[in-house]
């Protein structure tokens, strides 16, 4: 009986663990967008950078 419930405890912090990461990766894109603009603006070459999510999709930094 103890295992299971340490072995559901586990699941849960890993599940935490990775929505914390998800949340992260996040806020970083959103910064890292908002840097690639300030680049754009002043005039330097960075046209639409793709960024690579863990979801496998690439986006475009357009804002």
């Amino acid at each position: 009986m103890e295992s299971i419930v340490i072995e559901n405890m586990v699941k849960i912090k890993f599940f935490c663990k990775k929505i914390f990461y998800l949340k992260l990766l996040s806020i970083l894109y959103r910064i890292f967008c908002k840097i690639i603009v300030i680049y754009q603006i002043n005039g330097l070459p960075l046209r639409s950078l793709k960024i690579r999510m863990n979801t496998g999709e690439s986006k475009d930094c357009i804002v």
